[in-house]
């Protein structure tokens, strides 16, 4: 697989089960990666599927970044077709 996601978790507290996580998404293709964050979050130790709302937390953070960078990326690359013509025809 092309993509692998790593998590990192740092209890904050035992008795709360409060803890900070940190996921690293690598693109072996690549070798780009992005990390996301969630500095403060109660895990359910009995029960991980209540735990769903982190990793949903960490996906709507990649979503977010994706559709920013998409954004800027295309506003980079309109500008650059529309300054290459102005300036050609300067010419």
């Amino acid at each position: 697989m092309a993509i692998t996601w790593e998590l990192q978790i740092t209890p904050i507290s035992l008795l709360t089960k409060e803890a900070s996580i940190k996921a690293i998404r690598v693109d072996d293709v690549d070798g780009s990666t992005m990390s996301y964050d969630v500095p403060l979050t109660v895990i359910d130790v009995n029960t991980m599927a209540n735990n769903i709302h982190i990793l949903d937390d960490i996906w709507e953070q990649h979503q977010a970044r994706l559709a920013k960078n998409t954004t800027i990326n295309n506003f980079v690359s309109n500008l650059e077709v529309v300054g290459k013509t102005n300036l050609e025809a300067r010419e």
